[in-house]
């Protein structure tokens, strides 16, 4: 065993003299460094070590019996991890969705407006939640996150330009962004370029030098006129989008429509780039 296991000896060779004594010996899921094709790796073993006597009682061997548990182990630790993750994203949700019903009821004027409002928020938090879910949990394409908060504006698909190469966001990046355009389409069906079927809608995203620099942009529609007060929709839109990327945003009233810049630092988004360019 000393030759064989000449690796792990260290590791089992106590086990080994305890069961040379008569002793029987049993361990889960050790871990033992073992030699695989001339590279040492990390394994997890479960051992029965039971001594084996003469006619007299003399201990003169030991029977083995050995399972490689490695596979199992891991896989117990990466579900320790993931409900980790899930619960950690769980809370997160939930004080997203605290702050959102409380700032709807808040700047809404009547109940029903606030229900209406909150519903829709809450559905496209729900849209994001599953872009992450399909994909590793962590980052999301952004095209499918754009594509899952104007979801709900479907009617108006055909006036909408959405065009950008490959970009991978990280989560908190995600519900942001979701939530930021389902705002502006809101505002572009009730006042903007929605309301007409000449208005249309040009939502873009492209690396400019060091930067990330997305763009919705309306005209067709009727002429803009600035609100006299700032709602949660636009605080969303200024206030947590620009911190959540760690950028600056800036929505401009043009009088022939509205236009809403996101401009960060390359380096601040979780992203996976491809020579392939999306336009649709």
């Amino acid at each position: 065993m000393a030759e064989n296991w000449a690796e792990a000896w260290e590791a089992v060779s106590p086990f080994v003299e305890a069961t040379m004594r008569g002793e029987s010996v049993f361990f889960e899921n050790h871990e033992v460094e073992i030699d695989r094709s001339g590279q040492l790796e990390k394994g997890y073993f479960t051992f029965a070590y039971s001594p084996l006597r003469d006619e007299d009682g003399v201990v003169r061997g030991l029977m083995d019996t050995v399972v490689e548990t490695t596979s199992s182990v891991k896989a117990e630790r990466k579900a320790r991890i993931r409900n980790g993750e899930l619960m950690h994203r769980m809370k997160n949700t939930l004080a997203i969705v605290s702050a959102i019903a409380n700032q709807t009821y808040r700047s809404s004027q009547t109940v029903k407006e606030a229900n209406e409002r909150l519903l829709r928020r809450l559905t496209t938090l729900g849209n994001a939640q599953s872009v992450l879910m399909s994909e590793d949990h962590e980052a999301a394409d952004i095209r499918a996150v754009v594509e899952s908060s104007l979801a709900p504006f479907r009617q108006a698909i055909g006036q909408i330009k959405v065009e950008g190469e490959p970009v991978h966001l990280a989560e908190r990046h995600v519900f942001s962004l979701a939530l930021a355009l389902n705002e502006l389409a809101s505002n572009a069906m009730k006042y903007g370029a929605l309301t007409v079927p000449e208005g249309r809608v040009r939502l873009g995203w492209r690396i400019e030098g060091e930067d990330f620099v997305l763009e919705w942009r309306e005209t067709g529609g009727p002429a803009v006129t600035e609100p006299d007060s700032s709602g949660f929709g636009s605080f969303l839109i200024r206030s947590v989008l620009a911190d959540d990327f760690n950028g600056e945003v800036t929505l401009d009233y043009r009088r022939d429509g509205v236009v809403c810049r996101l401009v960060t630092a390359e380096a601040n988004l979780s992203f996976r780039r491809t020579a392939q360019h999306h336009a649709a």
